[in-house]
Order: structure tokens, then C-alpha cells, then sequence
């Protein structure tokens, strides 16, 4: 009887530890369950949250290339001014120069005739001495 007892608090025990680890499993299958779609929603925002970080960098990056276009448009622009203004100043200083020598050539030939005048004077001059000398 006291076997029989025994046997029965055992089994009754054994019952017992048994609901006990089923429930247990029960809970950490519950849990698991629980934090494996908490996972996935964090994994879901997680990839919304990068897709629209992605998009605003997108649009970032495609903002800065179009300012970057403008620019080198711009300087590219300002080149050809600047090449076309120096290629105009580099033709007009040619002109300028040809003028000046054109002008520094007639001022020599004035003065060669200037020269050649003041000879002649000079020696109609001279003469002049002379013959009012030799009528002396």
C-alpha cells in the first residue's frame, strides 16, 4: 500500500513536471513566435526606413550633379568670353601695332625731310653768308 502510494505520488509528480514542461514549451514557442514577428517588423521597417534614405540620397546626389552641370556650363562659358576677348585684343593690338609702325614710318620720312630741308637751308644759308660777305 505504501508502494502503491509512493508509486502514485510519483506518477502524479511526474504528471505534474510533464504539464509543467509543456506549458513551459507552450510559453517559449509563444515568446519565439512573439520575437521572430517582432524581428521581421524590425527588419521591415529597418528596410523602408533604408529604401527611403536611398531615395533621399538619390535625389541629394542628382540635385548636386545638375549644380555641377550648371557650373561647368558657366565656366565653360566664361571661356569662351574670355578666349574670344583675348583673341579680339590680340587683333586689335596687331592692328594698333601696324598703325604705330605705319605712323613711325611716316614720322622718319618727315624727319629725313625735315632733315634734308635743314641741310638745304644750311647751305642756302651759308651762300647767303657768302655772297653778303664777297659783296662786302
Amino acid at each position: 500500500e505504501k508502494l502503491a502510494s509512493q508509486m502514485m505520488q510519483v506518477e502524479q509528480e511526474r504528471a505534474s513536471s510533464r504539464a509543467e514542461a509543456e506549458r513551459l514549451l507552450k510559453t517559449l514557442d509563444d515568446e519565439r513566435g512573439n520575437h521572430s514577428a517582432s524581428l521581421q517588423a524590425q527588419a521591415h521597417q529597418l528596410a523602408r526606413e533604408h529604401a527611403a534614405a536611398m531615395e533621399s540620397l538619390t535625389a541629394e546626389s542628382e540635385g548636386l550633379l545638375a549644380e555641377m552641370r550648371e557650373k561647368i556650363m558657366l565656366t565653360e562659358e566664361k571661356c569662351q568670353m574670355v578666349t574670344c576677348t583675348l583673341s579680339e585684343l590680340k587683333s586689335t593690338t596687331a592692328h594698333q601695332f601696324a598703325e604705330k609702325d605705319a605712323e613711325l614710318e611716316q614720322a622718319k620720312s618727315a624727319l629725313a625731310n625735315a632733315q634734308h630741308i635743314a641741310q638745304e637751308l644750311v647751305y642756302v644759308r651759308d651762300r647767303l653768308v657768302a655772297m653778303v660777305t664777297h659783296e662786302q
